[in-house]
């Protein structure tokens, strides 16, 4: 399910107080992923998709039960509440790359979870909104991602056409950060990454 999407700009973080408007964080992200299923699946099959976002606090998560099929979810996805509508143009977080190598060939499910576990009271665990940030600005794309890793934003899952959980990634293609996504379900690749940001 790796593809690219463009994307546009955001406008929920108010110009004058730098506080986002949580409303317009929620009708901007249900935007872009109208955005992607249509570019993935095709106008009619994306007008199937019940886009709803579920803000869930990460230990809460169920990555196991995530990894079960449900085609009636297509189109809800999660968001990490304590990264939700952060304001990155106004404060720049310095990244954290994983490897957690020592997940490869285990269940992608396994390693989220310990992510959380083990990193989630040091770093802030972001998802589609901080992709969706580097997408709308190319010029803050830190260097650590300009490799040919593949880095993913495990504060979110979403469901797809299939009603299989994935996690959105970023992968560098030489000139842009393409958006991709990879099912929860399979095994962690050697050149998986995880992006974390420090408190």
């Amino acid at each position: 399910m790796r593809n690219f999407i463009e994307v546009n700009k955001d406008s929920y973080i108010d110009s004058s107080t730098g506080v986002a408007d949580m409303e317009k964080f929620e009708e901007e992200l249900n935007g872009f992923m109208a955005k992607t299923f249509v570019m993935w699946y095709g106008k009619a099959n994306a007008g199937k998709a019940k886009i709803s976002m579920q803000t869930i606090s990460l230990p809460k998560m169920n990555y196991e039960g995530l990894r079960t099929t449900d085609k009636s979810l297509y189109g809800q996805y999660t968001i990490n509440p304590e990264t939700a509508g952060m304001n990155h143009k106004e404060k720049e977080l310095k990244i954290k790359i994983l490897d957690m190598k020592e997940f490869v060939g285990k269940p992608r499910s396994e390693a989220a979870k310990a992510v959380v576990e083990k990193y989630g009271g040091l770093y802030h665990i972001p998802g589609l909104e901080y992709e969706k940030y580097l997408l709308e600005n190319p010029d803050k794309i830190p260097a650590e991602l300009k490799d040919w890793n593949w880095y993913y934003f495990i504060g979110s899952t979403f469901r797809d056409q299939d009603g299989d959980s994935n996690i959105p990634c970023g992968h560098w293609n030489g000139s842009r950060l393409a958006r991709y996504a990879d099912w929860l379900d399979i095994k962690w690749y050697r050149d998986d990454r995880v992006v974390l940001l420090e408190k």
